[in-house]
This record gives structure tokens, sequence and C-alpha cells, in this order.
């Protein structure tokens, strides 16, 4: 992951996605699915944290929804910065549903190495946006 696109703002993240990559994909189940929760854990709580919005000890629903609430309210001032706290709170939501339950749930068959890669990919690159966007750990 080229340190040139402000991944370096979740050091933690890139930490464990880079060693996800490296060592879970082989061997992808639930364990590599709590390492992806982990890593999107720390994205949504960067954004609650940014809007101030309590998210210790609250599960992912609660917090994409007071998120929302903050968001709809007008107490943030309208323009870019709103739109892309808007866009990534929804991408979180929509994570939520594809993978995290998945992950936390042991009701699917596990994931194959194409899907494994591609999640974890996609997971890689919306930590990147959040970077991009000015969010951090």
């Amino acid at each position: 992951m080229p340190s040139g696109d402000r991944f370096h703002r979740f050091t933690s993240s890139l930490y464990l996605l880079s060693n996800g990559l490296r060592t879970e994909v082989p061997r992808f189940d639930r364990k590599a699915g709590n390492l992806r929760h982990f890593v999107l854990e720390r994205g949504l709580n960067a954004l609650a944290d940014k809007v101030l919005v309590s998210y210790h000890y609250a599960d992912w629903q609660k917090i994409i929804g007071q998120v929302e609430s903050k968001l709809k309210s007008g107490a943030l001032p309208r323009g870019p910065e709103l739109d892309f706290y808007r866009h990534v709170n929804a991408q979180f939501g929509f994570l939520k549903e594809a993978y995290r339950k998945h992950s936390a749930h042991a009701r699917d068959d596990p994931y194959d190495m194409e899907k494994a890669l591609s999640i974890l990919n996609h997971v890689r690159s919306f930590m990147q946006e959040l970077a991009k966007g000015g969010l951090s750990e």
C-alpha cells in the first residue's frame, strides 16, 4: 500500500490489512472476517468521533443511526465535507450488511479465495477513501 495515499492515518488498520493479505487469505474464515470487521470498526469510530457521536460500546447499527441523525440535524455546515460524511456513513451501512454480518455469524459458507481477496481489497480501498477525506484513528 503506497504511503502517499494517506492510509497512514489508520496505522493499526494498515498493519492488520497488510498482515491479513499475507497470512489470513489462504485460510479465510471467521478469523479473517473478524480482522476485516476490526479494521472497518476503526473507520466507523473515526467518523463518529469527527461528527461528535459517542461510539464507545455501541453496536454498528446504533453508531450508523446516530451519525445519520447528526448529519441530518443541520449541526454541521453544508458542503463537500458533509457530503463526504453522508457518503461514507451510507457505505458503512452497506458494509455492515454485506460483510460484517457474514463474518460475525456462522450462517453462511466460508468465502473462497477470490471473494476473500475482493473483500479485503474493498476494505483497503474504503479505508484509503476515509483517510483521503481527513478521517484518522
